[in-house]
């Protein structure tokens, strides 16, 4: 997993360039104001961090069926009777 930091004057500013760099399925881990003063007209800057969703970071669950069978083939926790 790589993540990248983006930082800018605006939530809004900053989350339009994850999107730009990431694409819009991208997972933000954190957002933070780094200079600690909110009041409008400040010099504040947020900081997010995300990284890019990637078809590998879904993992189907696998399904299981009557008999507790798992696509078909019986699991080790099947019992027979």
């Amino acid at each position: 997993m790589q993540v990248k930091t983006f930082t800018g004057p605006s939530t809004q500013d900053v989350l339009a360039q994850v999107k730009a760099e990431l694409g819009s399925d991208a997972i933000i881990l954190a957002s933070r104001e780094l200079n600690g003063n909110s009041r409008p007209g400040s010099n504040a800057l947020r900081e997010v961090s995300a990284f890019p969703e990637a078809a590998q970071t879904r993992q189907p669950c696998p399904r299981v069926g009557r008999n507790g069978t798992r696509n078909g083939h019986a699991s080790k926790d099947t019992f027979t009777h």
